[in-house]
C-alpha cells in the first residue's frame, strides 16, 4: 500500500496510522514539514520514503530502523548532516 500527501503545504506531519505495516510506500513530498515523528522509525515494512521538497534541518538516527528501506529521498531540504545510522540500511539502493 502507498501513501501520497504531496503538494498539501502543510506545516507538520499528517495524521496517520504509523502502526499500519501495509504502508510500503510513504511520501510527503512538498510541504513545509519541518520534524519528523518518532512513530515513523518503528514502519519496519517501509520500503520507499520520499521526504523531500519540506523544510527539515536534520534525520533521527533511528533512520537506521527502518531496515526493508529501499529508496530514500530528502532532497531539497536543509538538512546538513547525516546520521551515520543510514549505514545500517543495507537494502538501501536509490538514495536522493
Amino acid at each position: 500500500m502507498e501513501l501520497l500527501i504531496e503538494n498539501k503545504n502543510l506545516t507538520a506531519f499528517p495524521e496517520i496510522d504509523f502502526n499500519d505495516n501495509q504502508i510500503r510506500r510513504l511520501s510527503v513530498y512538498n510541504n513545509k514539514i519541518t520534524t519528523v515523528p518518532e512513530q515513523l522509525w518503528g514502519m519496519s515494512q517501509l520500503q520507499v520514503l520520499n521526504l523531500s521538497a519540506n523544510n527539515l534541518i536534520g534525520i533521527n538516527k533511528k533512520l537506521g530502523k527502518l531496515k526493508n528501506l529501499k529508496m530514500l529521498d530528502l532532497g531539497h531540504n536543509q538538512i546538513k548532516e547525516l546520521p551515520r545510522a543510514i549505514g545500517q540500511l543495507r537494502k538501501l539502493n536509490s538514495f536522493l
